[in-house]
């Protein structure tokens, strides 16, 4: 039904760019990624976030997930990018940023599915904690509290969107936790 990769370096990222931006703009305007507007695909804006993105790999904090339809080995149908530190003090703990799902798979298992592989794959990274920011009341919000993700803070003025300001929720949950919480049910 689905694969995952998971891009740890640049040379595997050039494989997918691409196909990532695709997949980014189907999601820019139905509010369920965050950072993102109708100009994004602007003012080059493209190639300044490819850029970030590869200067993360380049420096080993970023791992960027990518789920995959086998029935089209080409379509990327989900991603979600694992942020980590170079910090030894917190090696234990990466932020889950950039989740995103193909609006046509949404409601299917691939929510399930893909935070079960990034819990495994954390797991074995001994990542212990898994934590992420997003703007109150929005989809995602409340998406992530039902994959049992805790508030653990609350910013008033997170972001800003011509002109109102919305408040920003901060959660976290446990990589083993999670990977328990998603674990496929025997029959």
């Amino acid at each position: 039904m689905y694969s995952f990769d998971f891009i740890e370096d640049i040379e595997k990222f050039k494989l997918y760019e691409s196909r990532l931006i695709s997949l980014l703009s189907k999601s820019i305007g139905d509010e369920s990624i965050l950072g993102f507007d109708e100009n994004f695909e602007k003012n080059n804006q493209i190639e300044a976030y490819l850029e970030a993105l590869r200067q993360n790999l380049k420096n080993k904090t970023l791992v960027i997930v990518v789920g995959i339809d086998r029935n089209d080995e080409e379509k990327i149908i989900s991603t979600c990018q694992i942020k980590t530190s170079l910090q030894n003090t917190t090696k234990h703990i990466a932020d889950l940023q950039k989740g995103i799902i193909d609006p046509h798979y949404r409601g299917s298992s691939l929510l399930k599915t893909t935070l079960n592989q990034i819990a495994s794959y954390c797991l074995c990274k001994d990542i212990e904690l898994l934590t992420l920011d997003v703007r109150e009341n929005s989809p995602a919000h409340k998406i992530w509290l039902k994959c049992g993700f805790r508030v653990y803070g609350i910013l008033e003025d997170y972001s800003r969107l011509n002109k109102e300001k919305f408040k920003g929720i901060y959660m976290a949950q446990s990589s083993r936790e999670l990977f328990e919480l998603t674990q496929p049910k025997l029959n």
